[in-house]
């Protein structure tokens, strides 16, 4: 094909794309409409997930710039926007897949989403068992305290991604207190938090609500009160403090194995060695810094069944993260790693989804793997 025909392939689609683009810049360059970010952030929802399967992702949402009018940017919100992510066709593992984001307000036009492709990891649904907590925020009123607390269940089973509910030792039951003095019986939703008491998004309880008794008893006399801390006797003296004697600085610049040094001792001013050693000897231990180093690497096929061939795979390298000292870090180059791909156990035409995990990678001597991403790949075998 030559240039004359590339430039007019797809012809009547490329003209309505620069004639949409000159409409909207008009549009924008009259005053009547503004194009921006919008201040909010769009939640990602996972559409047709695979039976079985829960997707997991550190992305939750994304960011749109839109063209609007003027006018219209007030009324928008979150709500004004969908972001769909479609797991249809997809198997366990891990993808980079594309946000679709639609307006939900007509004369509302997307320019750009951010990101375009979030990275998704398809996991095994399972389920456990764990104890349910209360956590009392706010205070109940002057002179009274939270009693022991009951709730009914104080068990329930969360579902999810196995990665997530490996962090999950408790569901957390929230009710806030605003200066009550009575008893409180109240209906509670179960959550789990994570470290930081943000809530862990994508689980399921069974049931989701627990019912709470919490008694609020007076106390006889409570108030918050500081602390005075009172001392008795005198400080140790100089001799109790000491649990070391420095030597003599030693210079260890460029210093690049273990190596021992003969030096002297140098007691702080006022302390006198009793023993006389006039000379100690110091054994300065040199070890490698670890670090990491990022590749990009593509697939050895092995095994592959005589009448097929790879036609493609999707994507083509992935990223590995190794670790080592600086130095063999260095002297790595792409050509010394291999993963080894085994496609043994396919023998018809299709797309077949494989796992990358250590077993799969060979690495020079001292270098250690870290991680793989994406953990699975596409490959699509055709016929000979």
């Amino acid at each position: 094909m030559n240039i004359f025909q590339k430039f007019f392939q797809n012809f009547p689609a490329k003209i309505s794309s620069v004639l949409i683009a000159v409409l909207i810049w008009i549009y924008v360059g009259s005053g009547l409409a503004q194009i921006d970010t919008f201040p909010g952030k769009i939640p990602i929802d996972f559409k047709n997930s695979p039976q079985g399967l829960i997707a997991v992702s550190d992305v939750e949402s994304v960011s749109v710039k839109i063209v609007a009018a003027s006018a219209l940017w007030k009324n928008l919100n979150a709500d004004s926007f969908s972001a769909i992510i479609d797991l249809s066709g997809f198997t366990e593992g891990t993808y980079e897949l594309p946000v679709k984001l639609n307006s939900n307000v007509s004369d509302v036009q997307i320019v750009e989403v951010s990101p375009a492709k979030v990275l998704v990891r398809l996991e095994k649904i399972t389920e456990k068992e764990v104890p349910v907590v209360l956590q009392v925020e706010g205070k109940a009123a002057t002179g009274f305290v939270v009693g022991d607390w009951k709730l009914k269940p104080d068990r329930v089973k969360v579902s999810g991604a196995s990665s997530e509910l490996g962090k999950i030792l408790e569901a957390t039951a929230k009710i806030t207190l605003a200066g009550e003095k009575d008893n409180l019986q109240r209906i509670l939703k179960v959550v789990a938090l994570d470290s930081a008491g943000n809530e862990i998004r994508n689980l399921s309880f069974s049931p989701s609500e627990v019912e709470a008794q919490v008694p609020l008893v007076q106390a006889s006399s409570a108030k918050t009160v500081g602390i005075k801390v009172i001392t008795s006797g005198q400080p140790a003296d100089l001799i109790n403090q000491i649990s070391f004697i420095e030597t003599k600085e030693i210079n260890i610049t460029g210093l690049s194995e273990t190596k021992e040094f003969t030096t002297i001792l140098k007691p702080a001013v006022g302390v006198t060695v009793l023993d006389n050693v006039p000379l100690v000897k110091a054994k300065i231990v040199v070890s490698p810094i670890a670090s990491t180093r990022q590749f990009q690497v593509g697939f050895n096929w092995k095994n592959l069944n005589s009448s097929l061939k790879v036609a493609s795979v999707d994507p083509e390298v992935v990223t590995l993260v190794l670790t080592g000292s600086t130095y063999d870090l260095s002297q790595v180059a792409v050509k010394d790693i291999a993963i080894n791909v085994d496609l043994g156990s396919f023998s018809q035409a299709g797309v077949h989804s494989v796992d990358i995990s250590r077993s799969n990678i060979s690495l020079p001597n001292g270098i250690s793997f870290s991680s793989v991403v994406p953990s699975a790949i596409n490959v699509r075998l055709e016929n000979l």
